[in-house]
C-alpha cells in the first residue's frame, strides 16, 4: 500500500506588480517589508494595491522608528472619557461607594 502524501501543496509566490514595488511576497500569503530589522506585513497577495496603500500610510513612522499613528474612528467624535462623564456624572446614587467628581 503506497504511503499517502501528507505534505501540503505550496502556493507559488506572486511576482511583484512592477519592478520598483517596495513590498516582497512572504510565504504566509501577505506582502511584507523588513524595516529596521523587523518584518512588517501590509496585506494579502490578492490585493497588492491595498497593501501598498497601507505601507505608504505607515512607512514614514516605521522608518523613523516610531509606532505608526493609526487613524481614529472619528476625529471629531466624543472621547471615551467624555462618554463616561456623560453616562456616569457622579455615581453618588450607588450606595455611597463613589464620591462625586471634583474636577
Amino acid at each position: 500500500m503506497p504511503a499517502a502524501n501528507t505534505k501540503p501543496k505550496r502556493r507559488r509566490k506572486p511576482s511583484k506588480p512592477y519592478p520598483s514595488f517596495p513590498l516582497t511576497p512572504h510565504n504566509n500569503g501577505q506582502w511584507c517589508k523588513k524595516i529596521r530589522g523587523k518584518v512588517y506585513f501590509f496585506g494579502i497577495w490578492e490585493d497588492a494595491q491595498a497593501a501598498l496603500e497601507h505601507y505608504l500610510r505607515v512607512a514614514a513612522d516605521l522608518h523613523a522608528g516610531r509606532q505608526p499613528q493609526l487613524a481614529s474612528i472619528s476625529a471629531d467624535g466624543p472621547t471615551v472619557k467624555q462618554m463616561c462623564n456623560r453616562s456616569f456624572p457622579t455615581l453618588s446614587h450607588v450606595g455611597g461607594l463613589a464620591k462625586a467628581r471634583t474636577s
